[in-house]
């Protein structure tokens, strides 16, 4: 697709990141996360929803044909027999985007490093070995930015802000190595219920360190994915206090538009 300039220019973080070649080729989106990324089937034990399906939509509205989302997720399934997979034929044939990289349950240290466990259980491949680490998993890829929501699962191992960031901060120079032009937006988490505390004092370190990370062509912005969210138990934004409902995964993509827009 090719965009006027009155369009190209609406696009603040998108233009830093792509021009001149904007109008020539789409922006390459890589969502780096956990569960609350990946999102659930009804193949799992994760029952929420992600926000990369509404943030597809929005995206589409305003840039019809000018982004694709990249990565790993479900692509050991596609265009193989193992879409007879029931978890795989959902994750892969039922989804308009099945390519992201996050991985339920990981910490974010085990994102920068792997941890030797399965690829994805969104893909059912649960007995494949995964390759060794995010430097691995984007040598292949190509992506413009990247989409960051980690940290909730070090909340339960004890982690502090500072080796969170320094894990998220290692993932970044790993993208840098292979795009010194990527542009990156790191989120500010949504609740955790029984760790909420804890997310705030991530949030705050992350909104205190993220802009040191940036340099002039590849800047590192925060969106806040925290504040508005309901965590209240019965809320209407929390499926089980950790994972976004269909309404909070919708309110997660606004918030990623706010940045990239």
């Amino acid at each position: 697709a090719r965009f006027t300039p009155a369009a190209v220019t609406a696009l603040v973080l998108m233009v830093s990141v792509a021009l001149p070649c904007l109008a020539e080729k789409k922006v390459k989106i890589l969502a780096i996360g956990d569960s609350i990324t990946a999102g659930g089937t009804p193949f799992s034990n994760v029952r929420g929803r992600t926000y990369r399906l509404q943030l597809r939509k929005d995206l589409e509205a305003r840039l019809p044909g000018g982004f694709e989302f990249v990565g790993r997720g479900c692509a050991a399934c596609l265009g193989t027999k193992r879409t007879s997979d029931k978890r795989c034929k959902y994750g892969c044939m039922n989804e308009p985007d099945s390519r992201f990289l996050a991985f339920w349950g990981w910490t974010t240290e085990e994102m920068l490093k792997g941890n030797g466990k399965e690829w994805s259980r969104t893909d059912g491949l649960d007995k494949q070995q995964p390759p060794a680490g995010m430097e691995e998993w984007v040598k292949d890829l190509e992506f413009d930015v990247a989409l960051i929501h980690l940290g909730t699962n070090d909340v339960g191992r004890g982690k502090k802000p500072s080796e969170i960031f320094a894990s998220i901060s290692e993932i970044v120079k790993v993208l840098r190595n292979k795009n010194p032009k990527v542009s990156v937006i790191i989120a500010q988490l949504i609740p955790f219920r029984r760790g909420l505390n804890k997310i705030i004092e991530i949030n705050k370190y992350f909104v205190e360190n993220a802009a040191g990370l940036g340099t002039k062509e590849s800047p590192v912005l925060v969106a806040d994915c925290f504040t508005g969210m309901d965590a209240a138990p019965g809320g209407a934004d929390l499926v089980d206090g950790l994972h976004p409902t269909e309404k909070g995964a919708a309110k997660m993509a606004k918030k990623w538009e706010e940045v990239l827009f």
